[in-house]
């Protein structure tokens, strides 16, 4: 018997290399991610655990178009709950949703020229609710799980698209709540995978306010998780969403696959990924 407890849809830019393998000299990458959405979250129940991943230039090139764009109109921060009901920086867009979709949309465009990955891990809540009640607190809650997928599947992910010695910085959202516990599994991971703790070497936390790449994070995941609701049937996605998460991948391929929990080995650290094989967005 196999219990499937969350599924994860990895994306590869295939800008980044034009459809080749990427040669990198030594080089660290860094990988910002956030989660949208909550195990305790009324329907519809998807929660997304998503990142970027780029060099320290790429990053330091996207902030600066980023920048430019926030200057432009004038925005000191994206937070995509106060960007959808037009609260804090936002609000001036209210009653003028074409143009805050325009600046959207220029924003995301960055981001794909910038970026070598974008990672998600959406998951059904019913899916983990199902598990037997003696199995759910191994796995904790769904964050864990998508912070476990990402982290599993970029190296996958690096091992079949990149050459060369890449070492990767992973900085996620600090959040009360989930920090501690993911740092935890993080040394979990890396305790039982050698080439994983050679390719993972650190793990820091930061606050979106002052880390604009976690800003990108969070769009990120923000977007995933509206599209995989409306890919389950559980809501429609907004046409500005929609747009967004086009715009992002640039019209690249997805490599989809699932993170496996098997029967019997329910707990964190446990996961397999499962590839499906390559489709388009």
């Amino acid at each position: 018997m196999v219990g499937r407890a969350i599924s994860a849809s990895i994306t590869i830019l295939r800008s980044a290399a034009g459809g080749r393998r990427l040669r990198l000299a030594m080089s660290t990458l860094q990988g910002y991610f956030d989660e949208s959405g909550k195990l305790s979250d009324p329907n519809p129940g998807i929660v997304a655990f998503a990142g970027c991943i780029s060099t320290y230039d790429g990053w330091q090139s996207l902030s600066n178009r980023w920048n430019e764009i926030f200057d432009q109109v004038g925005i000191r921060s994206l937070h995509m709950k106060e960007v959808m009901s037009f609260r804090g920086d936002w609000r001036q867009f209210k009653d003028k949703e074409p143009e805050r979709d325009d600046v959207l949309v220029e924003l995301a465009k960055a981001v794909y020229k910038s970026s070598f990955f974008l990672l998600a891990a959406p998951m059904l809540s019913q899916e983990f609710l199902a598990l037997p009640q003696a199995e759910q607190p191994r796995l904790k809650n769904l964050q864990y799980c998508g912070f476990e997928t990402c982290v599993k599947g970029l190296s996958d992910s690096i091992s079949t698209s990149i050459t060369g010695p890449v070492k990767v910085q992973l900085i996620c959202d600090l959040s009360e709540e989930y920090s501690s516990e993911c740092l935890k599994l993080f040394i979990r991971l890396r305790r039982a995978n050698k080439p994983l703790a050679n390719l993972f070497p650190a793990l820091t936390f930061g606050v979106d306010e002052g880390l604009l790449p976690l800003q990108v994070a969070d769009m990120y995941a923000y977007c995933c998780r509206k599209h995989h609701i409306q890919r389950n049937g559980l809501d429609t996605m907004p046409a500005v969403i929609s747009g967004l998460f086009d715009a992002l991948h640039g019209g690249s391929g997805t490599e989809e696959g699932h993170m496996i929990y098997r029967a019997g080995k329910i707990d964190l650290g446990l996961g397999a990924i499962q590839r499906e094989g390559t489709k388009g967005t």
